[in-house]
C-alpha cells in the first residue's frame, strides 16, 4: 500500500492478492490519511486473503454481470437500468452505502422517472450482489424497492403524435431535398407499424405477432390475446 498525494488530498493506492485499491481520503491530513490506509489495508486483508473473496468497484462489477448474461432476452434491458448506478461506479462495490442509493433512485424519481422503471434497476442491482457471491466478488449490502408507483398512463398528444409521423415519413426530405430514408419499403413499414401501435394502443410485440385470424377486416377489428390476467382487447 502507498499513500500519494494529488491537490493536497491524499490517496490510497495497493493491492494484496491481486485486488487493487485506489481511492481518495478525502483528507489533506496526512496521519489521519496514514490511519485510513491501515484502516483498509486490514479490511482488504480480511476480504482477499482471509475470506477469500475479491473485492470488486461498481463498474467492473456490472460488467461482469452483463457479460454473464449477454446473448440473453434480458440483456439489453439489463444494460439500459443498470445505467443508473453510474455515480457509484468508482467505489468498491461493498462499501456503497445502501442508504445513498436508495436516496440516488429517490432522486431520479423526483426528477421524472417512474417508481416502477426504477425499481426495475433495484430489482438488478440486487441480482447483482448475488452475481458477485457466486462470482467470488465481495458483494454489496441489497436495497428495498421504493414505495408507491403503479400504473402510470401518458397518452400522446395530437401535436406529438403529428410530429412522431413527420418524423417517419418515408417520403421525408432534408433542407437540400434529399431523401432522409433511402430504403423506401423498410421505412413504410416503420410507419406503418407505429400507426398501427397508434391506432390499438397494444404493446409492440402484440403488434408484431399478429396473424391474419386476429384481424376482421368486416368490423375494422384486431383482437390482442393476452395471457397475462386472461383477458383478450
Amino acid at each position: 500500500m502507498a499513500l500519494y498525494k494529488r491537490d493536497d488530498i491524499w490517496y490510497v493506492r495497493g493491492q494484496i492478492n491481486g485486488v487493487k485499491i485506489n481511492k481518495t481520503t478525502k483528507t489533506k491530513n496526512k496521519r489521519i490519511a496514514e490511519g485510513l490506509e491501515k484502516q483498509w489495508l486490514g479490511q482488504l486483508h480480511q476480504e482477499a486473503v482471509v475470506k477469500g473473496r475479491k473485492p470488486i468497484t461498481v463498474k467492473k462489477a456490472v460488467e461482469h454481470f452483463l457479460n454473464a448474461r449477454r446473448g440473453t432476452a434480458g440483456w439489453e434491458s439489463a444494460e439500459v437500468k443498470m445505467r443508473v448506478f453510474r455515480p457509484f461506479e468508482t467505489q468498491l462495490l461493498h462499501e456503497v452505502d445502501g442508504t445513498a442509493v436508495s436516496e440516488e433512485m429517490r432522486k431520479l424519481v423526483d426528477a421524472g422517472y417512474s417508481v416502477n422503471t426504477i425499481n426495475v434497476s433495484i430489482i438488478y442491482w440486487n441480482a447483482l450482489q448475488n452475481h458477485c457471491t457466486k462470482a467470488g466478488f465481495t458483494p454489496g449490502q441489497k436495497i428495498k424497492r421504493l414505495k408507491g408507483g403503479g400504473n402510470r398512463v401518458r397518452f400522446l398528444t395530437d401535436q406529438e403524435v403529428r410530429l412522431l409521423l413527420a418524423e417517419l415519413d418515408p417520403n421525408r426530405q432534408d433542407a437540400l431535398g434529399n431523401d432522409v430514408y433511402r430504403e423506401k419499403r423498410k421505412a413504410q413499414d416503420n410507419y406503418d407499424f407505429t400507426v398501427l401501435l397508434l391506432h390499438t394502443g397494444a404493446r409492440e410485440q402484440e403488434i408484431a405477432s399478429l396473424s391474419l385470424s386476429q384481424i376482421d377486416t368486416k368490423s375494422n377489428t384486431i383482437t390482442i390475446h393476452r395471457s397475462k390476467g386472461g383477458t383478450d382487447t
